[in-house]
């Protein structure tokens, strides 16, 4: 018997901000694991997303821009896939600009210096990500 699965969007940048349907199976009400999908693409650096692969999220419900409701992931139950990790980061750097400490806080010490060795060497990085490594670099390398 085929396995039950549900549309549900995750908050993604690929050169802009969008949320992109992915495939989940509900575990129990209101959280779902992601399925893999071809939109989470860990070798392209433009791509960005929030939750990934095997993640365990919570959902809620909102309005999209043209009048559609759909259910969102937005927040982590239980990590999926390792790489997920770094994307996430990413996105949050590319779109609040956080403190290091308020993002990186509570993260191994190589997976830091992996995401900061990730941003220096890439060969695109978005502008807001690369400006906010330039200007928190001494922080980053005290948490490395």
């Amino acid at each position: 018997m085929d396995e039950v699965t549900f549309k549900i969007y995750v908050h993604f940048l690929d050169g802009v901000e969008v949320y992109i349907p992915v495939e989940a199976r509900l575990i129990s009400d209101n959280l779902y694991q992601l399925m893999s999908d071809g939109e989470f693409d860990y070798d392209a650096v433009a791509v960005l997303f929030e939750f990934g692969s095997q993640d365990i999220v919570k959902v809620k419900e909102i309005r999209f821009a043209d009048g559609d409701f759909g259910q969102v992931a937005h927040q982590l139950v239980k990590a999926g896939d390792s790489r997920n990790l770094q994307k996430r980061l990413l996105l949050q750097i590319a779109l609040k600009k956080p403190e290091p400490k308020a993002i990186l806080e509570g993260i191994d010490r190589r997976e830091i210096r992996s995401l900061y060795q990730k941003i220096e060497e890439a060969p695109f990085v978005y502008p807001a990500i690369k400006d906010w490594l330039v200007v928190n670099k001494d922080k980053i390398h005290s948490m490395m």
